[in-house]
């Protein structure tokens, strides 16, 4: 996947200069670099749910981050009955000591909330934490993902999350990197509906569109399994 990058209190430059936070961050760069979109098309076709490519990028991050030893679903906090009340006291992936990891593909309104969670988990607290980060990284798509990735027009993106950042400069007191990922070069979503119920289908650019049990092998060509 391809992607921009934007630094929240110098977040990039710091962690390019800093032994160990740069290397697991170089790794995280490469897990994105390296689902290509023969990856998200063949996941997206095997899940078979959903009008957008949410679910299947979450899938691909998730199993090539903990085979990384990122550890996943982390609650923030010790307190077992705090973190019954809520589900904002929990990170996507955590890389301690040095990151907390939100992939953020959710509604707008969350956008503060999945911004101020990478620095409940960086910044001292009378509340008991699990473990403690210096960094901050949240992960989402660009407007123009948005559209071909066949996301409701409601959730949060790259540019909305920069802007949030400006007004929230006191409150957002680590270091941070957002991240948008960007759109596909050879296929779209597209939607038709069925009754009451959206469903999305692969478009490639070519014209096609995949019919279900439809993916790509290695050579481009559109294949009825894979291995």
């Amino acid at each position: 996947m391809q992607f921009i990058m934007k630094s929240h209190r110098y977040g990039l430059e710091i962690v390019n200069d800093m032994d160990g936070a740069s290397e697991k961050f170089v790794e995280l760069c490469n897990v994105l670099k390296n689902i290509s979109e023969k990856d998200l098309i063949n996941a997206y076709q095997t899940l078979n749910s959903g009008k957008s490519l949410a679910k299947t990028i979450n899938k691909l991050i998730k199993n090539r981050l903990t085979n990384l030893g990122w550890e996943t679903e982390s609650q923030i906090f010790k307190d077992s009955k705090l973190n019954a009340t809520t589900r904002d006291w929990r990170l996507d992936f955590v890389s301690p000591p040095h990151f907390s990891l939100e992939v953020a593909f959710n509604h707008s309104s969350a956008t503060t909330v999945n911004l101020m969670k990478p620095v409940l988990a960086s910044e001292l607290n009378h509340v008991e934490k699990k473990f403690q980060t210096n960094f901050g990284i949240i992960i989402t798509v660009t407007k123009d993902m948005k559209r071909t990735g066949g996301f409701d027009n409601a959730i949060g993106t790259f540019e909305g999350y920069c802007e949030q950042c400006k007004p929230l400069m006191n409150q957002l007191t680590i270091p941070m990197i957002i991240i948008g990922i960007e759109s596909p070069e050879t296929f779209e979503i597209t939607h038709r509906k069925k009754g009451n119920t959206t469903k999305g289908f692969i478009k490639l650019h070519s014209g096609t569109e995949l019919k279900i049990g439809e993916y790509i092998n290695e050579n481009g060509e559109i294949v009825s399994s894979i291995l």
